[in-house]
């Protein structure tokens, strides 16, 4: 039940924080778009949920004395088998726990049976990171971890960040800036989901007949469609500046400096203009990404400079004049240009690849995304294939990834048919729905790892899935969705061709890879 009500808010990469008081559990989410109330409402021991302002709060049924006896003691049976699978008490260092997770420090990691703890009831799977064992438990894990460290009489610590893991050091180099890529455009997702509905809609309306392309209401609902990307530099400038600690109105204001009307006019019409006497060199910002983070690092480091030799008195005016009349001007003249040229040169080579070697490109995101995913590489591609987005209006990769995740739709399906296992029935059945809504965690953890000729039967479908839509030339005109939900993202006012194009691919990815599971897993597969 735990396992649906994660699945349900998005997946446990969707929750930013979880605290619990009583009967009341209250869930922090990035993306509430992702959040399915009814299906959490339909949940037999849930009495009440509400979602607002980035919280769900969901609400218990009373359970009586004797339930609770029965719930401590099944917890307690729990905490002594991981306890057991792991090496024993005395060969754990540490524990402590997230949102969903028990995390132990282990001493001899070869004493670990993973096999048996990823199998226990009460857990959805296991894995090393950050060296540490971590216990995917669910919501419940606070429960867990009280009855663990009463049977094994260790000392409690409290909660930690789900996976941030706020103490360590921070990362360097390139690491860094995909840091901030990503933490910059996290609180984006949902609205750039939004918006790309929006224009999928639009289009379909358009194709349909139901709105004339020049009526007042196309005009508005483009514009609504169109806002996010044209004011970007705006909007990841304010974020940019909560992860360097500065002043967010100083980045918007910036990032609305890039946009302005006049240059972007002096820019389209190819006019010359200078700075104090120095040519700026000018470019078009609009939908742009890393010009705005790269000021906002440079205003940071300006803004602490002057908020310490400020007086106090003159800090309110001061600390914003000096920080804006210098960064303002450097980005236009200096840092703008430079990123803008290498982010093209990086964007060029991408689309060498994307016309010259279509089969290696489908390979790649269609057949081994989700290890790619895994391995954390996909934070340093996607910026690339952002910008190629934003400059082109449309992406030719987001078919070929949603192809990736059609496929583990696929082998979830033959596992489901094929396993005795009732837990695993079960677990492989859910995996599946999450992997056709765009959520894979729950199927590459549950389904794929576990079985690799499952994995490998979904790399193999995947991959020839890939192949057939980068050679069809399918398109999305707008990112962030995945799954089936993206069909929305491939019609355009031209005609269906480019969604039936997009349908047969992700029919291929299904088709193959539960064909290929299904007869090389056999009757009653165990995992490897």
């Amino acid at each position: 039940m735990d396992k649906k009500i994660m699945e349900y808010l998005g997946g446990e990469s969707n929750i930013t924080k979880m605290i619990r008081k009583g009967n009341f559990q209250y869930f922090f989410i990035k993306d509430m778009g992702l959040v399915d109330l009814s299906e959490i409402k339909g949940i037999e021991t849930i009495s009440h949920v509400e979602m607002s302002r980035g919280k769900v709060t969901i609400s218990y049924k009373t359970i009586s004395d004797k339930e609770k006896k029965n719930m401590a003691k099944n917890y307690n049976e729990l905490a002594s088998k991981i306890i057991d699978f792991v090496g024993g008490k005395d060969n754990i260092s540490s524990v402590m726990h997230c949102i969903t997770r028990l995390r132990l420090e282990i001493k001899d990691q070869n004493k670990v049976d993973k096999e048996k703890l990823d199998s226990l009831d009460g857990t959805m799977g296991s894995q090393w990171a950050n060296g540490q064992l971590q216990i995917i438990i669910g919501s419940n894990v606070g429960d867990v971890y009280e009855a663990f460290c009463q049977v094994g009489g260790f000392k409690q610590s409290g909660t930690i960040d789900e996976n941030l893991d706020e103490n360590k050091p921070k990362a360097k180099g390139l690491n860094r800036i995909i840091q901030v890529i990503v933490g910059s455009m996290a609180p984006v997702v949902g609205v750039l989901i939004a918006t790309g509905l929006i224009k999928g809609v639009l289009s379909f309306c358009v194709v349909l007949g139901w709105v004339d392309n020049t009526s007042g209401t196309y005009i508005v609902l483009q514009a609504i469609s169109d806002s996010l990307f044209y004011f970007f530099p705006v909007i990841i400038g304010f974020n940019a500046a909560k992860i360097f600690n500065c002043n967010p109105m100083i980045t918007a204001i910036i990032g609305g400096a890039l946009i302005y009307p006049s240059l972007i006019t002096a820019f389209s019409e190819g006019t010359e203009l200078t700075f104090l006497g120095i040519p700026v060199l000018l470019r078009s910002y609009t939908a742009s990404v890393l010009p705005i983070i790269f000021a906002s690092w440079i205003a940071s480091k300006i803004e602490k400079f002057m908020t310490k030799i400020t007086p106090d008195l003159l800090k309110l005016i001061v600390v914003p004049f000096i920080t804006i009349i210098i960064t303002a001007p450097l980005t236009l003249m200096v840092v703008g240009p430079v990123i803008t040229e290498i982010s093209t040169w990086l964007a060029s080579l991408i689309l060498w690849v994307l016309e010259s070697v279509p089969v290696f490109a489908g390979i790649i995101f269609g057949g081994v995304w989700q290890i790619i995913v895994l391995a954390g590489l996909h934070y340093g591609i996607g910026p690339v294939t952002m910008q190629l987005f934003l400059e082109q209006g449309f992406d030719v990769t987001a078919a070929p990834v949603s192809a990736s995740m059609f496929a583990l739709v696929g082998v979830s399906l033959a596992i489901f048919l094929r396993t005795r296992n009732k837990n695993l029935k079960s677990a492989s059945l859910s995996a599946g729905v999450t992997a056709l809504m765009g959520v894979t965690e729950p199927a590459i953890y549950t389904v794929a790892m576990p079985f690799k000729k499952a994995f490998l039967s979904a790399i193999i479908g995947g991959g020839v899935a890939g192949i057939f839509l980068m050679a069809t030339n399918v398109i999305t005109y707008g990112r962030g969705v995945n799954g089936i939900l993206q069909i929305t993202l491939t019609m355009s006012e031209a005609g269906f061709s480019n969604t039936i194009l997009w349908c047969i691919g992700q029919l291929i990815a299904f088709g193959l890879s539960f064909v290929l599971a299904y007869f090389l897993l056999g009757k009653d597969p165990q995992k490897d």
